[in-house]
């Protein structure tokens, strides 16, 4: 079963942490209810700009800690609900590319329209199948993610970084769907070319996209290697300790490679 747009505008548009009397069915139902009650939102490629800045909801978290969610336009998110229901296909082909992730995205779930393969609770079983066999456990977190995602890097992360700056220069890249997924994404932040708002399932369908790469990637220059991701989470497991910094040092030159660096706080070895 294919993702739907009513799915994604009815159960994907508000951050989960929202209380539950806040909801987008009437949104949903206006835009692709059997009678839409509105026409579809101006295409957002008009000669003219059409960018706007999201709502932000300061979420109050354990510990005084607060984190800021996003609410985007809803004019400007029915485009990129619209664009990634169009391509669905094309995502999740790149999704399904990384070894290590446990997030890949689904579209069967009961709360969410785009929801991980894997719920955080069956973490436990994978790490410690992990753990069981080797000695040393290389965790590491990227630091500040959502927030540093930088959306040029997303025809980087579907063509390979060097194909894509080729395409760019030949003008073969512009109109192509990781273009217009870079284009879409600017559109619900302000066109900012950094950071994507923290809430919405296509943000985490397009952090996906990024970090299955660099999964890839990883996985090619160390085709032995164990561990998984949940998000942007990473923990790896190894006989010798040397094979862990190894490891670690190609991690980091990836994520620069997307301009992405390591929470030096979060990251052990």
């Amino acid at each position: 079963m294919s993702l739907q747009l009513h799915d994604l505008l009815l159960k994907g548009y508000f951050p989960k942490e929202l209380p539950p009397p806040f909801v987008t069915a009437s949104y949903a139902q206006a835009l692709c209810g059997t009678q839409p009650q509105v026409a579809p939102p101006m295409d957002a490629f008009s000669s003219s700009p059409c960018h706007s800045a999201p709502s932000i909801h300061n979420l109050v978290r354990t510990g005084g800690l607060r984190r800021n969610l996003a609410i985007p336009n809803p004019k400007h998110f029915f485009r990129l609900a619209e664009h990634i229901v169009a391509h669905w296909a094309d995502f999740t082909s790149h999704t399904s590319l990384s070894r290590f992730s446990l997030t890949k995205p689904v579209d069967a779930g009961a709360e969410r329209a785009i929801s991980p393969e894997h719920d955080l609770s069956s973490r436990v079983g994978y790490r410690a199948n992990l753990r069981a066999t080797n000695r040393f456990l290389l965790k590491a977190d990227i630091s500040r993610f959502f927030p540093s995602i930088y959306t040029h890097s997303i025809p980087w992360a579907v063509m390979g970084k060097s194909s894509a700056k080729s395409a760019h220069t030949s003008g073969t890249l512009k109109g192509s769907w990781s273009d217009k997924t870079d284009r879409f994404s600017r559109s619900i932040f302000n066109n900012q070319t950094i950071g994507i708002p923290i809430g919405p399932d296509t943000s985490r369908l397009i952090a996906e996209l990024i970090l299955s790469r660099i999964d890839l990637e990883l996985a090619e220059k160390f085709p032995m290697l164990e561990g998984i991701r949940y998000i942007d989470d990473y923990e790896f497991a190894f006989a010798t300790r040397s094979k862990a910094e190894e490891v670690l040092s190609h991690l980091q030159h990836l994520l620069n490679e997307f301009e992405l660096a390591l929470n030096t706080n979060k990251t052990t070895a």
